[in-house]
C-alpha cells in the first residue's frame, strides 16, 4: 500500500490544490494519472462501450464480459468513484475488470451523472432508470432478469446503493446483492476514522470530502436525506451485501456504522475491514496484492447469496 501510494503521488502532474482547479481540469489530471494503473488489460475480460438514450441525457456504458461466466448467473450494475463529480468507466476499469475475471458476472459500468452539472438527486434518479431499464431489457439481449446485482466504489457505491434501494422498494425481489467497496455511507466527517487518517497523508483528506459534498449536495438541510444520507434508509427489506472498508480511510467507520445497522435489520452481509489499506486502493492492482483478495471475498459472497442459475448466455449484441 505505501509503494502504491508513492507511486500515485509521483504521478500527479499538478502538486495544486485540486479543489482550487477547475472541475474539467481536475477530470483531465485524473484521466492522465490513471493510464499508469489501467494496464496491462485482463484479457479474460472482454470490454465494449453502448449508449443508452435516458430520460434526461445519453447514458455510456462500458461492458466488462468475462471469458468464463459464473454459473449463478449474475450480473451487475456498477458506479465508479471520483467524488461524484470524477472519474468514469475508463478511469476505474481496472476494479471492474478484476471483479467481473474473479466473479464470473458481466459488468454494466455506468458513466452516470456527475456534480457539479447534475447534483442530488438527479445521479440517483437517473440511476433508479437506469435499473429499471436494463431489468427490463436484460433476457433481450442475453441475461437473466432474475440475476441482476447492483455494486460501486466509494461515491458511486453511495449512489448505486441508493438507487438499489429504491427499485427494491418498488419491486420487492429485483436487486439479488449488492458489492460495495470503501463505500460512503454518511456525510459525518467527525468519526474517529475521519480525525486519524484525514490529513491527506493516506489519500482521501476530509477537505477533499468536504469539497466533494458541496458539489454533490449544495444544500447542507438535504445532506439528510435518506438518499445520500444512508444511515437513514430503510433496510428492513434490503438485499444482501458485501460491504468492504479501508483500516486507513476517513470513510472506514461510516462503513461500520452501516454494517451495524444492517445486522439489527438482520440483512445477510459482510463487512471486511482490509488492514493497512487506504481509499481508493482497489485501482491499484498492478502493486497491491490484496485488491485481487477482495474480488475474491466478493465473487464467494455473489455465488453464496444470488439464486443458482446454469443458463447464462453470453452478451453478443449491444442494448
Amino acid at each position: 500500500m505505501a509503494d502504491a501510494a508513492a507511486r500515485a503521488q509521483a504521478l500527479q502532474r499538478d502538486a495544486r490544490e485540486r479543489s482550487t482547479l477547475p472541475v474539467a481540469e481536475q477530470r483531465s489530471l485524473m484521466e492522465a494519472e490513471r493510464q499508469y494503473w489501467n494496464v496491462p488489460a485482463n484479457t479474460q475480460v472482454r470490454e465494449q462501450i453502448v449508449g443508452l438514450r435516458g430520460p434526461a441525457r445519453d447514458i455510456q456504458m462500458r461492458i466488462f464480459q468475462p471469458a468464463t461466466p459464473s454459473p449463478h448467473g449474475a450480473w451487475m450494475v456498477y458506479l465508479h468513484g471520483g467524488g461524484w463529480m470524477l472519474g468514469s468507466t475508463k478511469t476505474h476499469a481496472p476494479i471492474m475488470r478484476g471483479l467481473a475475471a474473479a466473479s464470473g458476472v458481466t459488468l454494466l459500468a455506468v458513466d452516470y451523472a456527475l456534480a457539479p452539472e447534475y447534483p442530488f438527486p438527479l445521479p440517483v434518479e437517473e440511476t433508479c432508470w437506469v435499473l429499471h431499464h436494463l431489468h427490463s431489457h436484460a433476457a433481450s439481449w442475453g441475461l437473466s432478469p432474475m440475476h441482476m446485482t447492483v455494486g460501486g466504489d466509494s461515491s458511486g457505491a453511495n449512489v448505486a446503493l441508493a438507487a438499489a434501494l429504491a427499485v427494491q422498494r418498488d419491486k420487492p425481489g429485483l436487486v439479488k446483492a449488492g458489492v460495495f467497496y470503501y463505500g460512503v455511507f454518511d456525510d459525518d466527517l467527525r468519526t474517529g476514522s475521519a480525525a486519524a487518517y484525514g490529513d491527506g497523508r493516506y489519500g482521501l483528506s476530509v477537505a477533499r470530502m468536504e469539497d466533494y459534498w458541496r458539489h454533490y449536495v449544495p444544500d447542507p438541510a438535504m445532506r439528510a436525506d435518506s438518499r445520500v444520507n444512508l444511515l437513514n434508509a430503510d433496510v428492513s427489506d434490503a438485499f444482501p451485501m458485501y460491504l468492504m472498508a479501508a483500516e486507513c480511510d476517513i470513510l472506514c467507520d461510516g462503513a461500520r456504522r452501516f454494517s451495524e445497522r444492517l445486522a439489527r435489520h438482520r440483512v445477510p452481509h459482510q463487512l471486511s475491514v482490509r488492514t493497512g489499506m487506504a481509499h481508493g486502493y482497489m485501482g491499484y492492482g498492478r502493486l497491491v496484492a490484496d485488491v485481487d483478495a477482495v474480488h475474491a471475498e466478493a465473487a464467494t459472497f455473489l455465488a453464496a447469496h444470488v439464486p443458482f442459475s446454469s443458463a447464462h448466455p453470453p452478451l453478443e449484441r449491444p442494448l
